[in-house]
Parts: C-alpha cells; structure tokens; sequence
C-alpha cells in the first residue's frame, strides 16, 4: 500500500512536516516580514532554514515575495526606530547644543539664556 492511500491522519501529519505547503509559505513570509529572521521564520511554521532557502533557489515567485517580506520588515524597524527617538523637548535629558545658541539669541536680555 501506498503512502497516499494509507490512512488520512498518519501520513498527512508526516507530509506536512517535510513539504512546503502554500500555507506555510505564506505563514513563512508573514514570520519573515515581522521578524526579519529566516531561521526563525522557518522553525515557525515547522521546517528548517535549509529548506527555505532550497525553496527560495527554485521557486521565483517565492523569493520575490521573501524580499518584499524582508524590505517590510527593514520599514517596520525604521519606523520603529524613529518612534523611539521622538522625544520632546521638555523632557529630552540629550544635550541640544545647535539649538541652544539660537534660543540664547532669540531670547531677550543679556542673551545667557536665564531668566531674572
């Protein structure tokens, strides 16, 4: 008897272990674009960084979608990057050297930059 005809819930489970489904290459590239890592993207959806990257060489379409899942995910981190360093004035501790000497000679006064 043949694998494929055996029982339904035996050789399905083993199939689904070692062969990339279109459900988990999306599930991959979902890991890929939030994570940015393919080893761990892999191990996610239960298959090895090897294989991913077999899959990457041979299929296309799959490696267009991973580099688009990789520049999504470089966005995300820039974009989260920028969130971090948006401080405002009043309670950025950073010393602010550039704007000091213009705020100084704005000010009115003796143009030290202290009040009475």
């Amino acid at each position: 008897m043949s694998m494929t005809a055996s029982a339904p819930g035996a050789s399905s489970a083993a199939r689904d272990n070692s062969r990339w489904t279109g459900v988990k290459a999306a599930a991959f590239l979902r890991h890929l674009a939030l994570g940015g890592n393919a080893t761990r993207a892999a191990a996610a959806v239960g298959m090895s960084r090897k294989s991913a990257y077999s899959l990457r060489a041979r299929a296309p379409q799959f490696a267009q979608a991973w580099e688009v899942a990789l520049h999504d995910w470089r966005q995300m981190r820039e974009v989260a990057r920028l969130r971090r360093r948006v401080v405002h004035p009043v309670l950025d501790r950073r010393p602010r050297a550039s704007c000091r000497g213009e705020e100084r000679s704005g000010r009115p006064g003796d143009g030290s930059g202290r009040e009475g």
